[in-house]
């Protein structure tokens, strides 16, 4: 199915607070964010020229205190809230850039990211951070294997999570 920027940012948002009602672990939240890269392509985003990929990080950091997945590209309060504490995290990222008409288009300014973070117990700051990109749907199985075999995403990948964050906003 193919649907515009703002319509495939409804279908995230509503996708990511289903998976905080359900509390899932990341297990079930990657099967979620990889049937939505599959199965929705946003128009203007070329899968071939990297305008639409999935990034998954993990490691220990600091995170947003939000209580309902958010839309930042249009917020005018720069002054987010964090929690203060290190946590170890799984973050799953899709980001989007829609070519414009505009060949000079910034791709900080135009390129979005639609995040949903799990986070866990406190970082001991031993954690390997990481990350693996996938380029396109073909690559989704085999990165996904990549992923899985990162140390702290093996120790996370079917555990309960702590809370879950969802945020949209822009890359730059």
């Amino acid at each position: 199915m193919e649907v515009d920027q703002e319509d495939a940012v409804t279908q995230f948002l509503e996708l990511a607070r289903s998976c905080q009602d359900r509390n899932l672990t990341a297990t079930g939240v990657i099967e979620e964010v990889v049937r939505f890269y599959r199965n929705v392509r946003i128009a203007g985003a070329d899968v071939e020229d990297d305008g639409d990929m999935l990034l998954f990080q993990w490691g220990g950091g600091e995170h947003l205190v939000l209580s309902e997945p958010t839309d930042f590209r249009r917020s005018e309060n720069a002054d987010y809230e964090f929690d203060g504490l290190e946590a170890q995290y799984l973050d799953f990222t899709r980001q989007v850039f829609v070519a414009g008409a505009d060949d000079d288009e910034d791709f900080d300014e135009s390129a979005i990211q639609m995040s949903i973070t799990l986070i866990y117990g406190p970082a001991d700051g031993k954690e390997q951070s990481g990350n693996v990109w996938i380029a396109s749907p073909p690559r989704v199985d085999h990165d996904l294997k990549k992923h899985a075999a990162a140390p702290l995403v093996a120790q996370l990948i079917n555990m309960p999570p702590s809370r879950i964050i969802a945020t949209v906003d822009v890359c730059g």
